[in-house]
Order: C-alpha cells, then sequence, then structure tokens
C-alpha cells in the first residue's frame, strides 16, 4: 500500500482489513499547508488541523473519529489522558496521536536531530506502547518514557480514537460529492503560493532572499508527496489502465523535487535570472497537475457510466 500522508495512513492501515481505502486520500493532492513567520512553506502549523480530514471519514465510511486532546489542558494532563484511554479501548476502536519524530529511535533522519511532528496508531502493550507507524513502516513496542517524550514534548499536539465497529463501504454519491470539488481546474495552491513568493524575491518584497530558498522551500518534499494521493484515486476509478496514470503522477512529484534541487542551485549561485527559470519550471509542474485532474475527471465520468 502506498504511503502519502501520516494521518491517513493511519485511517487507512486502521479500516483497510473491512473496508477500501483508497477514497480516504481524494482531494489530498490540495492538503492545506502554511507559512511560517520566516517565510517557509510547512506542512505543519498550530493553524492546520486534521479536522477535515476527520470530516472525510465520517462522511465518506460512516465512522466516527473522536478528538480526544484537549488544548486547555497541558502536554502532560493530555499524555495521561491518552495512557488512560488507551487501556479502556474496545477492540473496535483504536487511537491515532501526533509525535515528535525527535524522540522516535526508529527513525534515523529525525531522530535527536529535527523536531518533526509525525501521527502513529498506538495501543497498550504490557511490554511499553505498541507503536504501528504505517508511513515510516515501523511496528513495535516502545518504553512509554519513549512515548511520553514524544508526546508531551510536542510543540503542537493531536490525538484521535477511532471507531470502526459500524464502517460501510462508501457509496456513490458520498464519493462523488467529496472528490468532485477538489478537482476544480484552476485550483493549484501550492504552485500558486510558490509563484508568488519567488516574484517576491524577485522584487526584494518583506525581505525574502534568493540565498533562503532552501529555507523557505525546505517542506517541498513532503507537500509534494501528497499529490502521491492521485494514485489511489486512479486505482479506484480506473482499475485497468491505472499504471498509465501512476506515472504521470510520480513524474509530477519527481517534477517538484527536482524543482527544489534547482532552487538549492540557485541560493548557492546567487543569480536572480535564475529566479525566470525556477518559475517555468513551476508553470509546467501545474499545467502537468491540471492534466493530471483532467485525466481523473474522465476516468471518474466513465466509471459513473460502469456503475450505473
Amino acid at each position: 500500500m502506498i504511503h502519502i500522508h501520516c494521518f491517513l495512513d493511519c485511517l487507512a492501515a486502521i479500516i483497510k482489513p473491512k473496508v477500501n481505502p483508497n477514497p480516504l486520500y481524494f482531494g489530498s493532492w490540495d492538503t492545506p499547508f502554511a507559512v511560517t513567520e520566516q517565510n517557509k512553506l510547512t506542512y505543519y502549523s498550530t493553524h492546520l488541523s486534521s479536522e477535515k480530514d476527520r470530516k472525510k471519514f465520517e462522511t465518506i465510511y460512516q465512522g466516527r473519529v473522536i478528538e480526544v486532546y484537549d488544548h486547555e489542558m497541558t502536554k502532560e494532563e493530555n499524555y495521561e489522558h491518552i495512557i488512560r484511554d488507551l487501556a479502556l479501548l474496545p477492540s473496535d476502536w483504536h487511537m491515532v496521536v501526533q509525535i515528535d519524530l525527535f524522540y522516535i529511535p526508529y527513525e534515523s533522519k529525525t531522530y535527536q536531530k529535527k523536531h518533526q511532528p509525525h501521527f502513529v496508531i498506538i495501543r497498550d502493550d504490557k511490554n511499553g506502547v505498541h507503536v504501528h507507524d504505517p508511513s515510516l513502516g515501523f511496528e513495535g513496542s516502545l518504553e512509554e518514557q519513549i512515548i511520553h517524550d514524544a508526546i508531551a514534548q510536542n510543540a503542537f499536539g493531536a490525538a484521535y480514537i477511532m471507531d470502526t465497529s459500524d464502517i460501510v463501504n462508501p457509496t456513490k454519491d458520498n464519493i462523488l460529492s467529496w472528490i468532485m470539488p477538489t478537482l476544480q481546474a484552476d485550483q493549484h495552491s501550492l504552485t500558486h503560493k510558490v509563484l508568488e513568493m519567488i516574484e517576491q524575491i524577485q522584487h526584494g518584497r518583506d525581505g525574502m532572499e534568493l540565498k533562503s530558498l532552501p529555507i523557505y522551500f525546505g517542506d517541498l518534499g513532503i507537500l509534494a508527496k501528497w499529490k502521491k494521493s492521485y494514485i489511489p484515486a486512479f486505482q479506484y476509478f480506473q482499475t485497468d489502465n491505472s499504471e498509465h496514470y501512476i506515472t504521470k503522477v510520480n513524474e509530477l512529484t519527481s517534477k517538484w523535487n527536482g524543482f527544489a534541487f534547482q532552487a538549492i542551485r540557485a541560493s548557492v549561485t546567487n543569480n536572480t535570472s535564475s529566479l525566470e527559470h525556477l518559475k517555468q519550471l513551476v508553470h509546467d509542474i501545474e499545467q502537468r497537475e491540471h492534466n493530471i485532474k483532467s485525466d481523473l475527471i474522465s476516468c471518474i465520468e466513465q466509471w459513473k457510466v460502469t456503475y450505473e
């Protein structure tokens, strides 16, 4: 199973034994992002939440995802609350929590190096806390102190209890009502923001500098990975020829990675003329995604006829 978005990957892993998880990813190609005070594009912020994805799950699968993290409480109080609830969960209920990967030893890229929020599935375990991390491919028990630090020291914080006892496969109407609004031809929030930021540098606005491009676009790899959510959509609506479309989606994400590399190169050479080249790369990326959306709409239209 492809891994795209840590929160949705957790939900997908939980429901996969009962229903098709692909619709969970519909629309995630335009998941909201934020820009920090330092002009950095980021996938996490106090202004962002998983509320939209929670509603998506409840709408499509008729299940329940209950937020149990209370931002009015201290982080220590939230941790104690989470551990207490964990011990009481029925078998068809699951807990998904946000941790800071800085404290998690199985992820060497961030362990004791970089603070990065991330979602995992946890359950009670006599040897500590059982952790299932579908995005990073880990499942096993960790000492409770590790989980304590990863939750209580996380700068953000989130936790959800998921009830899968009565989930159902999505209906045609539920799927269409969710996916179609996400396929508007001019809905390209990421490319629009990146172009705006490049133009800010060109015109010397908001203190933005060419040499800081690697900082501004440091999270582009994660944001670009969300574009892979087109893949489960094509697999759902076009089962016979999905490989052709999957290749186009992979090329799209590769183009974003190529752009990030060119941005680093431009910052090193400090050549302002390279900004026009970067803008052209972004225009090309936007056209590719526009074509992918058009292809997906065509597949959906064919699926509607077959479904009926």
